[in-house]
């Protein structure tokens, strides 16, 4: 499922754009939901860009990419709902985008955008073990055939462990 661009992306840069999601195709074997995500994630910043400044977006607009068009995009993305792992694609995505059309246009500066940071993103908390499946590691603990002490001795720690909630990091 391809989207289409809209039409505030100048022709040559939707030109451009359709290049690079060829490239990475045939060159990277980028699977076709990857492309799709690209294309859609890199076209948004395209039409947030035209809206942001007004007329379509072009060469010429992208080139004049600052750090603070970056902030606002991410802002305005984040206040429709977009999570920072997607808002993380879709810089990443940009990031390549912009990549390569500095090694194909001597003219064209990518600083701004390659430096740009993704949001960070919480780290889901670990989950506790349930009650069978820690009754499970202590019995293949007691199960193993190392000498009795020292099975004795790794089901304390993991009872311990697991009756603590403790984890081993």
């Amino acid at each position: 499922m391809t989207r289409a661009l809209s039409g505030a992306i100048s022709p040559a840069l939707r030109d451009a754009l359709e290049q690079w999601l060829t490239q990475l195709a045939a060159l990277d074997d980028a699977s076709d939901h990857t492309i799709d995500a690209y294309r859609a994630d890199v076209a948004e910043f395209l039409d947030f860009l035209a809206r942001h400044h007004g007329g379509a977006a072009g060469m010429a607009q992208l080139r004049a990419v600052e750090t603070r068009d970056l902030r606002s995009w991410m802002a305005h993305a984040r206040a429709h709902d977009r999570g920072a792992r997607s808002l993380a694609r879709a810089l990443s995505a940009l990031k390549g985008f912009a990549r390569w059309l500095s090694d194909r246009h001597e003219d064209f500066d990518a600083t701004a955008i390659l430096s740009a940071r993704a949001p960070r993103h919480q780290r889901p908390l670990p989950r506790p073990l349930d009650e069978d499946a820690a009754r499970a590691v202590t019995q293949s603990i007691s199960d193993d055939k190392a000498e009795a002490w020292i099975r004795a001795r790794d089901t304390a720690v993991a009872t311990l462990l697991y009756g603590c909630g403790l984890r081993i990091s």
